[in-house]
């Protein structure tokens, strides 16, 4: 095709689509392939124009100017599905129909977001959704559909004999386990929880998929996060009902937000064995786990390689934070770990209300041969003991040796005298360390004194942020 003829074809595409996403899809809408020149066009240039087109009503239009956009349309139409639970269940059953009619179509879905319902005009608190969804909520499937999906749930193990797993008939969330065992490659999944019912039925429909190997064994990466729909300040989902995953065999990364496992319920009910799980990076935002349930999480890892802990008190609830807990389960992960970040700045209770109580650190971080950043309070490294008996490591002998950021979040007593004789060391035992990053402190002396030394280390003030602890 010639360069010319090439532009007037694209032309041609460019005016059928703008032609066909300002009117109602329909199967009229197709263009005969014998009377277009879509069919002289490299299946690059269609695949090109599909994925620039960023909303979903749009690439459907789009998919109906012709058979070939219909072909390089879909595994941009399936590569993601987003719903919201208890508000369209339609579009819930749509999907369904579409995935086990053709399974192919299955094969594309990537990423899948559940969520529950948000608030809006029509309803704001579970009493004004109450009174909407007697009129308006209709999650029972059609008739025409009722077999179809009841065969493919069997097929799933999701149906039981005491129907403790729900109705797939009438049940939206039985539904949207079915949904997440027939997208047999999605490699990302996102719920977001409610304040209320923090174990979930389509949690416990998961833990059967586990079981079972029905769903799921593609899965990468799990996002679980809380939304407060009645809007009170503390809540949050608890582990247990999301400690399955840690067994799918391709799981890498467990992003949670709001998690609460206060010190009391220790995360029961876990049941992946220690060196199993292929998870590398646990991460945990305005969260609250005591360090039992973070312990064992971090040893059922093989090999984790990023830790990170955003403790937030003021809106999940208050658990004590022992770093030798958490340190101690750390040396099983020494031969991967890469990154370790422990912040407690947005929580309740940071430093001890008397200064001569203990907190003990981390412990010695000599042997982790990978771990490069270092993002943790001071007392988490050198201790926290008013008269120093406690007989802790300085800080100079139990950094990482191939350590290249160290930032340290809050102040601890006798830091300023540690960080000083790490300047004297630093070149010979850190050659890598790049960065040493501190809150509210005077940066020029120790600068100095790193340079004095030959170190090439940049010493970075930063000020203290006001932390919004509800964001």
């Amino acid at each position: 095709m010639k360069m010319g003829d090439l532009n007037d074809a694209v032309g041609a595409i460019v005016g059928r689509y703008h032609d066909v996403v300002g009117s109602k899809p329909s199967p009229d809408n197709y263009v005969d392939a014998q009377d277009s020149d879509i069919d002289d066009l490299p299946v690059e240039l269609l695949d090109c124009v599909a994925s620039h087109v960023p909303d979903i009503g749009d690439l459907q239009r789009l998919s109906l100017t012709s058979k070939r956009f219909r072909e390089v349309a879909e595994p941009y139409l399936y590569h993601s599905f987003h719903h919201e639970l208890f508000n369209k269940p339609r579009k819930l059953h749509s999907f369904l129909r579409n995935i086990i009619a053709q399974p192919i179509l299955a094969g594309l879905v990537k990423h899948v977001h559940i969520e529950d319902m948000k608030q809006c005009a029509a309803f704001w608190d579970m009493t004004s959704w109450r009174a909407w969804a007697e009129t308006h909520y209709r999650p029972a499937i059609d008739e025409a559909d009722r077999s179809l999906l009841e065969k493919a749930a069997h097929e799933s193990s999701l149906i039981s004999p005491d129907g403790d797993l729900g109705d797939i008939a009438t049940d939206e969330e039985a539904q949207a386990a079915l949904l997440l065992s027939r997208v047999v490659n999605v490699e990302e999944l996102s719920l977001t929880l409610p304040a209320i019912h923090s174990d979930r039925l389509l949690l416990q429909r998961m833990r059967v998929l586990v079981d079972h190997s029905t769903g799921l064994q593609h899965l990468r990466t799990f996002s679980p996060s809380y939304y407060n729909f009645e809007g009170h300040v503390a809540g949050g989902f608890e582990l247990t009902p999301i400690s399955t995953v840690f067994r799918l065999p391709s799981m890498r990364r467990i992003v949670g937000t709001a998690c609460l496992e206060p010190e009391d319920d220790a995360f029961r009910g876990f049941d992946c064995p220690p060196g199993s799980s292929t998870v590398t990076n646990i991460e945990f935002f305005r969260s609250s786990i005591c360090p039992k349930a973070f312990k064992v999480m971090i040893e059922a890892c093989k090999g984790l390689e990023v830790l990170y802990c955003d403790w937030g008190g003021h809106t999940v609830g208050w658990s004590e934070i022992n770093f030798s807990i958490i340190g101690g389960a750390l040396q099983s992960q020494a031969h991967s770990l890469q990154q370790l970040t422990l912040d407690c700045r947005k929580h309740y209770d940071v430093w001890p209300e008397d200064e001569e109580v203990l907190i003990g650190p981390l412990g010695s971080l000599k042997n982790f041969k990978q771990l490069t950043m270092i993002n943790v309070p001071g007392v988490a490294l050198i201790g926290w003991d008013k008269d120093r008996i406690d007989g802790f490591n300085a800080l100079p002998d139990i950094l990482p040796p191939c350590i290249e950021e160290l930032r340290i979040s809050n102040w601890a007593p006798g830091l300023d005298e540690q960080l000083s004789m790490l300047t004297a060391v630093a070149k010979e035992q850190y050659p890598n360390l790049r960065r040493v990053i501190l809150q509210d402190v005077e940066a020029r002396s120790l600068q100095q004194q790193f340079d004095a030394s030959d170190a090439h280390v940049r010493v970075i003030a930063e000020e203290a942020d006001e932390w919004d602890h509800f964001s």
